[in-house]
């Protein structure tokens, strides 16, 4: 489909957005994608700013390991 976007139908770019959760903006509890055909200058904030991780990897790392 991204392929398709970009080669058919005009857009130079494709963002796949996918929220898991309700603290990642998940509304509807169920797998689902978006995918955001993109022009440039088109004005979509899909990736907004992030200004880095306030945690240590370590302390990453120390969270998530099995």
């Amino acid at each position: 489909i991204s392929n398709h976007l970009v080669d058919d139908c005009g857009f130079t770019g494709v963002n796949i957005l996918n929220a898991s959760g309700v603290s990642a903006g998940q509304s509807v509890p169920h797998f689902h994608i978006h995918l955001i055909a993109r022009k440039e200058d088109d004005g979509v904030d899909a990736w907004p700013k992030f200004n880095g991780s306030k945690l240590s990897l370590e302390h990453v790392l120390d969270q998530i390991k099995m």
